[in-house]
């Protein structure tokens, strides 16, 4: 007959240091815990109550706007928000607030600089010419109107005459004028050539949508028609190279019919 053996109990000991162990453990992790708890609490105290983060800066860039416009920037964001926590100031908001004043401004963002400066940046797109119309308007080079530019910036823009810039288009908008989109294609060709570049370019005249032209810094008017203008134009700059040509005596140059068309100043 086969004897069964028995189990051997375990101690009862086993169990209270096993209880132990666990017990040591929730203490430490509540120690952690509570520890972390705090130092959470005090650093939350030293952020919004220390006066160490109050604003008292702005520093405001921007490569198109004048000095006048940057230092209205930081007054009003001072005036409004001036001896406030930093930490409290609504950084969205005074992007969204000017985002109103500049509707022209292609990204404003507005971030900390610890521990007591806001940063703020405004971006506009480059304005590559100026409509004539009750006044100048710059513009981009997809005929985004820039009120906000300043005039510093605009001094040497070439000048679209012969158009105009309709109301709702002022503030930012885009120009709807078939004149001022033709200028542009115009006056992005002429750019691509290093060349005719060297000439500048002071003025586009709008005034005959089928023979549109341009004037030069010497005094050259350029008639370059209404389209396929970098054929024109390779046409232009093959004639100005020409060395037996004398510039001086030059009034005009015709590029918009088949045969290249050279007038004379008259004497």
């Amino acid at each position: 007959m086969v004897q069964k053996r028995s189990k051997k109990a375990r101690p009862p000991e086993f169990f209270t240091s096993l209880g132990d162990a666990a017990r040591k453990v929730f203490i430490a992790a509540l120690v952690v815990f509570v520890t972390a708890l705090v130092l959470f609490v005090m650093m939350r105290e030293f952020l919004y109550r220390s006066g160490y983060f109050t604003l008292r800066k702005i520093r405001t860039e921007s490569l198109f706007l004048d000095q006048q416009a940057v230092n209205s920037i930081n007054g009003q964001i001072l005036r409004n928000y001036g001896g406030r926590n930093i930490f409290n100031v609504p950084l969205g908001g005074i992007s969204q607030s000017l985002k109103r004043i500049y509707p022209d401004s292609k990204d404003i963002s507005v971030s900390l600089v610890l521990p007591d400066r806001l940063s703020v940046a405004v971006r506009f797109a480059r304005p590559v010419a100026l409509v004539r119309d009750s006044k100048l308007y710059p513009i981009d080079d997809e005929g985004f109107v820039l009120p906000s530019i300043g005039a510093a910036y605009i001094r040497d823009l070439p000048v679209i005459e012969g158009t105009s810039v309709k109301y709702d288009a002022r503030r930012g908008g885009k120009s709807s004028s078939e004149k001022v989109k033709l200028a542009l294609e115009l006056l992005k060709e002429i750019r691509a050539s290093r060349y005719l570049t060297g000439y500048g370019i002071i003025s586009i005249d709008t005034s005959n949508t089928s023979n549109i032209s341009y004037r030069t810094k010497n005094g050259i008017e350029v008639f370059a028609g209404s389209d396929d203008f970098g054929r024109r134009l390779d046409s232009l700059e093959n004639t100005l190279r020409d060395g037996r040509l004398d510039k001086e005596k030059i009034r005009y140059i015709d590029v918009s019919t088949r045969d290249v068309v050279i007038g004379p100043k008259n004497d």
